[in-house]
């Protein structure tokens, strides 16, 4: 008899639809009960199966219930909305050591650029007063969304409105029907209302109205902005664009350099580096770096030709920063270097070699570096990384980076089916897979999708067009017998 352990395996999202917790928000931690708001505080108290029942039920009886006539449901509570879809421990969920590879260096790379937009080049003042003005419409959006919260909840409002019905009711309770002296119909005479009762109205009416007209307004008010900053977002990102493709630009150096080396981020979603490309970054970047810093001075320097007097980085300073980048990699090195292997079990020394590069990692990047406003965030492959993999290995032994291959796989398909409830969203690439009897046939407002989808597709005729394609067919069909006979 042999023992036999299951594990779970998988990208992020999936592994956190998985286990009942809400999509890949970057808001929770999969594995313990730390949320972005304090993923810097280290490893929290770990989920089991249990607590995300409890959680789950929660979330169903009580969160739920209590926002129903909300136009925006919660989806979750403490990241979690559903039970877990199997029966394998929390712990037992393997860390997505590839995904974490790609969002820590993409990470990486737009640290760089960031680095490279506020002290090596001038930007235009176009999109400089459109970064400002986004700040400004951020800080606004926040303080409004601060305000909201600071209104009176919809319970409340939902109580005030229930304590008004009451009273209503009790006044209306007291109405007398008698005849009238004229025509001797019945006729209802209002009941007496106190005082107090009316001043209560008032008080409760008013209430009511204001904390609709405020919350009417705060919601018209944070949509408008959103869709400022959206609006923003694109045009920064169209300027963007249109320096890329000058020579004299940071961002050409940057993209011209990795494409030296072999490393092209325009392969995967989102300008990420695949993994191959990421290990000729680690593996090549000492010199990415040295050429890197070679265009970053050229680059200063024909910035500071365009525009004297800018305030631009020094050599050493540039240096100094190219050195932070290299120490930073050189940790993800170590790092993924051991996380990549499958083949043997990681030993106590290479355990603690990779913790002492998570330890340096976490004293290297959120420091704040000079042209930095705040500290870098810890984000979730951060978080999983500085707080996960190692306890992970204890019982693992080393990590099948591999079983995350099939769920790339099924990104496509993810597009079209939800994993909790196998809701078709997009119908074109569904006869791609070789999956779909089985994927589909166990739902039947799928297959009636499906169908219908099937019948949308068709080519749709006018009568004209029909009878002229009928007529047609009739004569090629006489042609034919005359040429047989």
């Amino acid at each position: 008899m042999f023992r036999v352990v299951v594990v779970g395996g998988g990208d992020t999202e999936w592994v956190a639809c998985a286990l009942g917790k809400e999509n890949m928000a970057g808001a929770h931690c999969n594995h313990c009960q730390r949320s972005k708001k304090d993923f810097h505080l280290g490893r929290g108290e770990p989920w089991t199966l249990a607590s995300i029942a409890a959680m789950s039920q929660t979330f169903r009886d009580e969160i739920l219930p209590a926002a129903v006539g909300r136009k925006s449901k919660p989806t979750g509570y403490k990241g979690v909305k559903h039970p877990s879809m199997f029966c394998i421990p929390v712990h037992l969920w393997v860390s997505p050591i590839l995904h974490d590879e790609l969002g820590l260096v993409k990470d990486w790379l737009t640290r760089v650029e960031k680095f490279c937009d506020s002290r090596i080049e001038t930007l235009p003042n176009e999109e400089v007063e459109s970064r400002e003005h986004l700040i400004i419409l951020g800080d606004m959006l926040e303080d409004l969304l601060v305000e909201q919260d600071e209104l009176s909840p919809k319970e409340t409002v939902k109580e005030f409105e229930n304590h008004l019905k009451a009273i209503n009711k009790e006044i209306r309770s007291r109405d007398i029907r008698i005849p009238h002296e004229t025509t001797g119909t019945l006729i209802t005479v209002p009941g007496r209302v106190s005082p107090e009762e009316q001043q209560l109205i008032t008080k409760l009416t008013w209430e009511i109205d204001s904390c609709k007209q405020q919350s009417a307004e705060l919601n018209k008010e944070i949509k408008t902005t959103k869709e400022t900053i959206e609006k923003k977002k694109r045009k920064l990102e169209e300027l963007r664009s249109e320096r890329d493709c000058l020579a004299e630009s940071g961002e050409y150096a940057i993209d011209r350099t990795l494409s030296n080396h072999g490393v092209d981020r325009n392969v995967y979603h989102g300008k990420c580096l695949i993994g191959p490309h990421i290990q000729k970054l680690l593996e090549r970047r000492v010199k990415v770096l040295d050429e890197l810093e070679t265009k970053f001075v050229a680059v200063r320097d024909q910035t500071l030709q365009k525009y004297p007097g800018a305030n631009c980085a020094t050599n050493e300073e540039i240096v100094e920063e190219m050195l932070f980048f290299s120490d930073v990699l050189q940790c993800y090195d170590i790092s993924f270097a051991l996380l990549r292997r499958t083949r043997t079990i990681l030993t106590v020394q290479e355990i603690e070699e990779l913790q002492g590069a998570i330890d340096e990692l976490k004293i290297l990047w959120p420091t704040q570096r000079s042209w930095e406003q705040k500290e870098a965030s810890v984000t979730p492959k951060s978080h999983n990384l500085w707080f996960e993999v190692v306890p992970q290995l204890s019982y693992l032994g080393r990590f099948f980076h591999f079983m995350e291959d099939p769920i790339e796989k099924l990104h496509k398909l993810d597009k079209l089916t939800d994993v909790v409830y196998c809701h078709i969203r997009n119908y074109q690439f569904r006869e791609e897979c070789k999956q779909k009897q089985e994927a589909t046939a166990r739902h039947v407002e799928v297959r009636q999708q499906m169908e219908q989808v099937k019948q949308n597709r068709k080519r749709k005729f006018s009568p004209a067009t029909i009878a002229k394609r009928e007529s047609k067919a009739e004569g090629a069909i006489a042609i034919k017998k005359e040429r047989r006979s």
